[in-house]
Parts: structure tokens; C-alpha cells; sequence
């Protein structure tokens, strides 16, 4: 695959990439955005929930969902959660 369509690919992630829903209701920022050389890692800062969480999704500036994931877990009380997107991004290795 052709490098500066990969970069293209990589930057688009990181320029579109704009908030974190939880639940499909509760909208948390993201604190951190990195590119480092193909592995994309977006992260939210440190968020306080006594809910259960049952579906995280990346969002792009329009509200479209870049990717979701459906799980079910309780956070322990007290306990802040951050929530971690990687992709790895990159073309074919010779």
C-alpha cells in the first residue's frame, strides 16, 4: 500500500476522532490523540461512573461512529476509568 495513503489514513483517524459515548448516551471527551509510526492511540481522561457500562463508541466530529464495542461490566466505586482506542495503521512490510 502506498505510504502517503497510509498517512492519509492515519491522520484522518486522528482529525475525525472527536468524543467517546458511553451507553449511547453519555458523551465523554477525549484527552489524548497519538500517532506513533502506525499505531494510532486515542484515549479519554480519567471519568468517575457507579453504572454499569454496557457500549463504548468512537465518534467523529459528525457523530458517526468510527468503532463500537458492546460489553458489561460495573466500575468498582471510586475506582476512574479511562478508556484506550488503538489502531495499527500501516501497509505491507518487505
Amino acid at each position: 500500500m502506498n505510504t502517503a495513503y497510509i498517512q492519509r489514513a492515519r491522520t484522518d483517524i486522528l482529525n475525525r476522532a472527536t468524543t467517546v459515548r458511553l451507553n449511547g448516551a453519555t458523551d465523554v471527551p477525549i484527552s489524548t490523540k497519538t500517532d506513533s509510526g502506525g499505531k494510532i492511540v486515542i484515549n479519554t481522561g480519567n471519568i468517575e461512573m457507579t453504572t454499569p457500562v454496557t457500549s463504548v463508541a468512537l465518534l467523529d466530529e459528525n457523530g458517526g461512529v468510527i468503532t463500537n464495542r458492546t460489553t458489561n461490566f460495573t466500575p468498582a466505586a471510586g475506582k476512574p476509568l479511562v478508556f484506550t482506542f488503538e489502531f495499527n495503521v500501516r501497509g505491507e512490510r518487505k
